[in-house]
């Protein structure tokens, strides 16, 4: 596998009683941080907290 290969997770950052969830998986980087970007924000966020994982 390749530095250009790589794929990652996006996963909703669970809370006291939740555990992390896989939300995207098998994407670029690219994808993941725009998945991201498109969901976080003060106005147009859906209260959400992401974060990126490496496969």
């Amino acid at each position: 596998m390749g530095l250009f290969d790589s794929k990652y997770q996006v996963m909703q950052k669970g809370g006291f009683l939740k555990s992390d969830k896989v939300v995207l998986d098998n994407v670029s980087k690219k994808e993941a941080e725009k998945f991201i970007d498109s969901k976080s924000g003060f106005f147009g966020g859906d209260g959400n907290d992401y974060f990126i994982k490496k496969r």
